[in-house]
């Protein structure tokens, strides 16, 4: 079979977190896997850098999109990128998204990332909540093969958007914090850095309403009052964006429990200074209402990090025996869940290892192989 000519959609806005850092390791994995097929990475100005498309089967395909303003880009990835697709001449093109261009004239390939814009409680947008009502259900008839990253999200797929079972894969997100590639890992270097003196309860992640991030104040209040030392509550994420940010929300909660003083927020952070970070709190925090997967759970598992997770469907999937589990909409719970780790210190280390063990089982690599088995499926479908 001659070698497939596969674009990847990278037209992502803003920092490597998130779908982002799912598609930069897609692309850097796809690369150690397959030298055969030939790669079409579309990309922006903004976000070029974080791409090395240097082997010989990956091309950068640079757009003149402004990905920071998300209703252009939308607009312009529906009506002038399939234009751009066709000049590439391309097999396959993956949207790793939730959307594919309704008039590409290739074979699809979407990956659905969750639901959350057909749940009643979203706090998106209502732009946005409208148009990946419209575009999702667009994209189910339309796509040629969908991926999906939890078999929880799965399961919402079929019951929000009815599609036939044989058609979605499930393919797990990765990490690759269990390899330090020979780095050493400094957690007293990052403390030093952040100004961080006392032990740390850490949470990683967009500040938005799912994350609960009044709840896990609230149950860490409520905690203190319990614990022999104090603690701080360190919430590292992106602090600046603005458009569906809990920020303020979360700034009001601090005043009201009058606990300024063991709150500490730090802005985006790079890999080797998150993974410190990570690696020297006593217990990760992920109290969200919902998430489609929740990669910083296995990226703070890989770390030896125990991590602390609401008793959610996918967060059973994901952290298994690992995880420690709380009820995110009862703050006693969360409370309950927050003395448990931090005054038993057999079940940390317990934890830890358990972890270590449980994340090793989502690599890269996996999601890698996996996706370019869903490309060859795809061209199968036509033989």
């Amino acid at each position: 079979m001659k070698p497939l000519r596969i674009g990847i959609n990278a037209l992502f806005r803003g920092k490597p977190t998130g779908a982002a850092n799912y598609i930069i390791n897609l692309v850097k994995y796809l690369a150690k896997i397959d030298r055969y097929n030939e790669y079409y990475i579309f990309v922006t100005d903004s976000n070029r850098g974080y791409f090395d498309l240097s082997q010989h089967n990956q091309h950068e395909i640079l757009c003149s999109v402004k990905a920071e303003r998300p209703i252009l880009r939308r607009a312009w990835e529906q009506i002038i990128f399939p234009f751009i697709v066709s000049e590439q001449k391309l097999d396959i093109l993956h949207c790793p998204v939730n959307v594919v261009p309704i008039f590409s004239r290739c074979r699809n390939v979407v990956t659905f990332l969750d639901c959350q814009y057909f749940h009643e409680s979203s706090t998106n947008t209502f732009l946005r909540k409208l148009f990946h009502n419209l575009f999702m259900r667009k994209t189910l008839k339309k796509a040629d093969i969908i991926m999906t990253i939890s078999n929880s999200m799965k399961e919402e797929i079929l019951h929000y958007l009815g599609d036939n079972d044989t058609t979605v894969f499930v393919t797990h997100l990765g990490q690759d914090y269990s390899r330090t590639n020979g780095r050493h890992v400094d957690p007293e270097r990052i403390k030093r850095d952040l100004g961080i003196t006392r032990k740390y309860i850490l949470f990683v992640g967009f500040p938005q309403y799912r994350k609960n991030l009044t709840g896990l104040l609230k149950g860490f209040a409520n905690a203190c009052k319990e614990l022999h030392e104090p603690y701080d509550l360190i919430i590292c994420g992106d602090i600046e964006t603005k458009i569906e940010s809990d920020y303020p929300n979360i700034l009001r909660t601090i005043d009201e429990l009058k606990f300024r003083k063991y709150i500490k927020f730090t802005n985006y952070l790079e890999t080797d200074d998150l993974q410190d970070l990570i690696t020297g709190a006593e217990f990760f925090a992920f109290p969200s209402f919902y998430e489609g997967f929740g990669l910083p759970v296995i990226e703070a598992m890989a770390c030896g990090t125990p991590v602390l997770v609401s008793d959610i469907p996918v967060m059973r999937e994901v952290a298994g025996e690992a995880g420690t589990y709380i009820d995110p909409y009862d703050v006693d719970d969360i409370s309950r869940g927050i003395c448990q780790l931090l005054l038993d210190n057999d079940l940390r280390e317990k934890l830890r290892i358990k972890g270590k063990q449980v994340a090793s089982q989502f690599t890269w690599e996996n999601t890698a192989s996996r996706t370019l088995k869903c490309y060859h499926q795809t061209v199968k479908k036509d033989t």
